[in-house]
């Protein structure tokens, strides 16, 4: 944790789009949080992230909650349980924000992780895209059968 930091760029309260509201299983008059946020880890870019959090689920999420674990806030603070993630992986191409933010030329080769994450209760409580430059992407999964 000591290695990794975040920059904000974007913490508002909106109203979701069609899309998110179905994702995250709300109803379009339901707040989220859009928090679009870059993380360095020893200082050099390493991902940018945009996520959507309902403020039903996750009450009191604060800009200063962003610079370290929101998991954490989530679990030691709100005493809420993560139980399950979906996770998509795709390749896309840089856009000009990626570029800025990652010292990347816009058109190169990136991952990204398009992931929804639920509480233990089965409620979505988190809708995510970040962005990863491909040379520090590593995916590695381990399957157990029930």
């Amino acid at each position: 944790e000591e290695h990794v930091t975040s920059e904000i760029h974007t913490f508002s309260i909106e109203l979701p789009s069609n899309e998110v509201a179905e994702i995250l299983e709300i109803n379009q008059k339901e707040y989220v949080y859009n928090i679009i946020r870059s993380r360095f880890i020893d200082e050099q870019p390493y991902s940018i992230e945009q996520t959507f959090m309902p403020l039903s689920v996750i009450p009191g999420l604060e800009p200063k909650h962003l610079k370290r674990s929101v998991y954490g806030y989530i679990t030691n603070e709100l005493g809420l349980e993560i139980k399950s993630s979906h996770i998509w992986i795709k390749g896309d191409v840089a856009n000009d924000f990626d570029a800025e933010i990652l010292s990347v030329k816009p058109g190169e080769f990136m991952i990204e992780v398009d992931k929804v994450v639920s509480l233990s209760s089965g409620i979505p409580f988190e809708y995510s895209l970040s962005r990863h430059l491909y040379k520090d992407f590593i995916f590695e999964a381990v399957f157990v059968e029930k």
